[in-house]
């Protein structure tokens, strides 16, 4: 990963992140936010002219948030573990 190290990216996911970052020239916008009944939400969407949802989690625990974004293979079918070296972290 590049901009930031692996384990203080994920360390970030923890406290209410707004991240952009690049993987394979495809550019994603992470938000963590708490909401109104204070339940943790994670989302990852695409930043293109047809933006998706690529990623979302909603729960009371954080951890459960971070821990499903990690299985999560939302980057071509691999997990951030395995793609991190092909991330470049823009903002955040």
């Amino acid at each position: 990963m590049k901009g930031k190290k692996l384990s203080e990216f994920i360390d970030s996911l923890y406290t209410n992140p707004e991240m952009e970052i690049e993987y394979l020239n495809k550019k994603y916008l992470i938000s963590g936010y708490r909401t109104e009944d204070n339940e943790y939400v994670l989302q990852v969407d695409t930043i293109e002219a047809n933006s998706e949802q690529v990623f979302y989690c909603k729960s009371s625990k954080i951890e459960i948030c971070i821990e499903s974004f990690e299985k999560s293979q939302m980057f071509d079918g691999k997990t951030i573990y395995q793609a991190e070296q092909n991330i470049t972290v823009l903002y955040g």
